[in-house]
């Protein structure tokens, strides 16, 4: 098996069926396991939201929209693809093609890696859909569209052996473009390559034994110079800023410790696997609610290592009598050994400053970098690699132990149970939208306002440019659905809807809304209301200088400091006369009030200590916006330093209720 250089390997009919086969497969596999994409590729999503709802994604998508990133962030070789696609196919279908391509693609190049390796169809093609299929490809592929182009890193591997077995300025070329290619594809992989080649180049230089030559080391080591003086160039052309301030881009030292990876994090399952998904539910404990679960999924399998172990251990043993393919063997598991000493974390949460873990100091380096646990990608392609290898002996050795069937009972054994540990189907797909009450309102034909009784998150931020409809979050003028002035807000604003989501608190018992809201939709995760409610002549957009509300059963009511505002609307076109009827109650003692409309003084109230109805006006309120101010003349007062009370917000006098009257 060792006596072939694979330098010298001509593109033969076993190379070209093995591509084949191997493109068929993954093809299916990949239709398997995201049938639910292909068949709506505007609407759905690939993957698991293992971290929750995330906003890279969609980020992306509108980046493809818009054109693609800007500079610095603009990565080329997938953006501008995903701009090109966008603009026939739409954003939501570009991105969903770019990461289902990546699987045959990388299917493709680790076979070629493989084959040029190990000069075996069999070990390669299990090599292929080892990497391929690893549960940190399918985990990053849900969430990073640049991280699932790894067949750019195969490439630049394959490139690099290359240069190496046979130093000719061609293949130096072609090295210096498998640099660019995956520096350009994403920034991760060239993170990925310049890190591991220090290691990769001499390990794999000294795997020609006697046939070493200083050429194969030095050539390509003028290419990688050439290639990282040209994007040196390139950074200086196009983005200078990444040079000259570093530091504007750079992330926290804490997050080294939080998004790089743990050893344990290598054998244990994928937290989504349909069996053992159980087992990483309880070993990974509270980082099941942290982003950072994502760049925990590096799972090797425990039946995978075996085989790579087992491979080093028969690549030792058969070394100095075998020949090259066993040195080469060995030279990948000094690569995946490597990878996963940098991906680790260091011991303290963060970096201290002193610290010499590899993740610490590669920050150091390369401070824009944060998630260095996906180096680990590099050492589930060694791993493949190395499991190829023993199927490729196995196919080779009909006799010895290696031919026994015992032997080869367990291999089988094994890769049985590594397709069992890494098992990626059924169907990986979510909705695009976060609820059906948001596809539901996305497909209704008439025009929408909704309001969402979510917080403000990022990942929802670009709802309203999925839906092709206005969807406002709990933000300003909305303190949350439970506001008592809820619904006269929402008909003066012009809102249609309503959605509330049951992985939220509810607002509200969903068979009692307040009145003016109709269910329109019910569905598992989420209910959609209707607003039923005419628009109110008056009502109170905003309430600034309160404290949030209290609630003790059926009476609610929230506190002002020193001062409050509150920014009234007139919805009609016309002057409005009206009184408002305030009911107050002071805290410890009277407090008198001044009370002005748009800067204007209005009338001064004494606010007694037992809760009452006051009456403000009558007062004109000229169509649109306008402010009522409210003032205690007497300071605030804590109620820790009166009554005892672990409550050290300054207090003057609770609001319960208000009323508009007219009087016109």
């Amino acid at each position: 098996m060792g006596d072939v250089p694979a330098a010298h390997l001509p593109l033969d009919r076993t190379l070209t069926r093995g591509l084949a086969a191997t493109l068929l497969i993954s093809v299916a596999l990949t239709l398997l396991m995201a049938w639910p994409v292909v068949r709506s590729p505007r609407t759905m999503l690939f993957g698991r939201e293992i971290a929750g709802r995330h906003q890279d994604p969609f980020t992306v998508m509108q980046q493809f929209a818009a054109g693609g990133a800007p500079a610095p962030y603009r990565q080329p070789l997938t953006d501008d693809v995903g701009v090109w696609l966008a603009r026939g196919i739409g954003a939501v279908a570009a991105y969903n093609l770019l990461v289902l391509a990546s699987f045959p693609l990388t299917s493709l190049t680790t076979y070629l890696l493989a084959y040029y390796l190990l000069r075996s169809a069999s070990g390669a093609l299990v090599a292929a859909l080892a990497f391929t299929f690893a549960p940190v490809r399918v985990a990053q592929a849900s969430y990073h569209v640049h991280i699932a182009q790894t067949h750019w890193l195969v490439l630049y591997l394959l490139a690099l052996f290359a240069t190496i077995d046979r130093p000719t300025a061609r293949r130096g070329a072609l090295l210096v473009m498998a640099v660019a290619g995956l520096a350009l594809s994403n920034d991760y992989g060239g993170l990925v390559g310049a890190v591991i080649t220090p290691v990769a180049l001499p390990a794999y230089w000294v795997s020609h034994g006697r046939d070493l030559k200083w050429r194969g080391l030095t050539l390509p080591a003028a290419s990688l110079a050439i290639a990282v003086g040209g994007a040196l160039a390139l950074i200086l052309w196009k983005a200078p800023v990444l040079l000259t301030a570093p530091q504007r881009f750079a992330y926290s030292m804490d997050d080294v410790g939080r998004y790089a990876a743990r050893w344990w994090a290598y054998w244990i399952p994928p937290i989504d696997h349909p069996l053992l998904g159980g087992i990483s539910q309880w070993a990974l404990g509270d980082w099941r609610f942290s982003l950072a679960i994502l760049e925990l999924q590096l799972a090797l399998g425990w039946s995978l290592t075996a085989l790579a172990v087992f491979a080093t251990a028969l690549a030792c043993f058969k070394a100095s009598s075998a020949g090259r393919t066993e040195r080469v063997m060995l030279a990948v598991a000094a690569i995946g050994a490597w990878s996963f000493f940098l991906s680790l974390a260091p011991p303290s949460p963060g970096c201290l400053p002193t610290s010499l873990t590899p993740s610490c100091v590669m920050h150091r380096v390369f401070p824009m970098f944060r998630a260095y646990a996906r180096i680990g990608i590099m050492t589930n392609l060694c791993v493949a690699l190395l499991g190829g290898y023993v199927i490729a002996r196995l196919r080779q050795e009909r006799t010895g132990w290696l031919g026994a069937p015992t032997t080869r009972w367990l291999v089988a054994g094994a890769l049985a149970l590594a397709v069992i540990e890494a098992w990626p189907f059924p169907g990986r797909a979510r909705d695009v939208l976060p609820t059906s009450a948001h596809r539901w309102l996305a497909e209704r034909p008439e025009p929408v306002r909704a309001l969402d009784c979510t917080p403000w998150t990022p990942a929802d931020v670009p709802l309203s440019w999925l839906m092709h409809k206005s969807i406002s979050l709990v933000t300003p003028p909305f303190e949350g659905c439970e506001e008592p002035d809820l619904v006269p807000k929402l008909a003066a604003l012009g809102f249609t809807h309503v959605v509330t989501r049951t992985s939220e608190p509810a607002p509200w018992r969903p068979e009692f809304p307040p009145a003016g809201l109709q269910q329109a939709a019910v569905f598992p995760d989420s209910r959609v209301y209707t607003v039923a409610a005419d628009p109110p002549a008056l009502v109170a957009l905003a309430i600034r200088g309160f404290w949030p509300w209290e609630q003790n059963g059926s009476d609610r009511w929230r506190w002002m400091g020193s001062e409050g505002a509150w920014t009234v609307l007139n919805t009609t076109p016309k002057d409005v006369v009206v009184t408002l009827n305030l009911e107050l109650e002071s805290f410890a003692e009277p407090r008198h009030l001044t009370v002005e409309l748009d800067t204007q003084p209005l009338l001064s109230l004494e606010v007694v200590v037992r809760r009452r109805v006051y009456r403000l006006g009558p007062m004109t309120m000229p169509s649109g916006q306008h402010v009522l101010q409210f003032r205690s003349i007497e300071p605030a007062a804590r109620p820790i330093d009166l009554v005892g009370a672990e409550d050290r917000r300054g207090l003057t006098v609770a609001l319960h209720s208000w009323r508009w009257s007219s009087t016109s």
